[in-house]
This record gives C-alpha cells, structure tokens and sequence, in this order.
C-alpha cells in the first residue's frame, strides 16, 4: 500500500476543528454540570452530547493525517 501524502492545510484543518470541538463539548459538559436545574427534564442529555463531542474532537485533534 502506498502511503499518499495530506495536504497541509487539511492536516491543521482537522487539528483546529478537533480543539474547536474539544472547547465546546467542554463548554457544554461545564454548563450544564454547574447548572442541573436550567437543563430541564433531561440534563444527563446534555452531559452526554457534552462528552461525545469532546471525546470527537479528542480523536480528531490526536489522529495521524
């Protein structure tokens, strides 16, 4: 197999939308961790979509181009 080489900018691309993606599900995660009571009925809904996204952008930001 041969190996094809990744354009730069796509490379710092998906660096920069990993840390993007790590602030916001940790932004989300914080937010509604510190106020349970304003998350309405479900907030272990927003918890979760918080981690997911953080967990995304953690794969993004460590992956090899």
């Amino acid at each position: 197999m041969s190996k094809e080489e990744v354009p730069v900018g796509l490379a710092i691309m998906e660096k920069l939308f990993g840390f993007l993606l790590i602030i916001i599900g940790g932004l989300t995660f914080y937010s509604t961790y510190t106020n349970m009571g304003s998350a309405g009925a479900l907030p272990g809904l927003f918890l979760t979509a918080g981690a997911v996204i953080m967990i995304i952008g953690v794969v993004l930001f460590i992956a090899k181009s």
